[in-house]
């Protein structure tokens, strides 16, 4: 089994992303779950039938929204 540290893949993935994807104006769809607010920052998973992201929404960007995220 390959062992690499998270840096040399964050490096990869980046180095992938933006030489094979134009993403200045790319808009991810999918579904929220497992939403919580924790000091004014939220946590979520952003979610398809085929994978899943754990996101954080910073406090800042969190009360500009004007609407609370909830699973669905």
């Amino acid at each position: 089994m390959l062992q690499i540290k998270v840096s040399a893949l964050v490096n990869k993935v980046n180095s992938f992303l933006s030489s094979h994807v134009k993403l200045d104006k790319a808009l991810v769809s999918g579904e929220l779950s497992n939403v919580k607010y924790v000091n004014g920052n939220c946590y979520f998973d952003l979610k398809d039938d085929q994978g899943q992201l754990s996101c954080t929404l910073w406090r800042s960007y969190a009360a500009k929204l004007g609407f609370t995220l909830e699973d669905g």
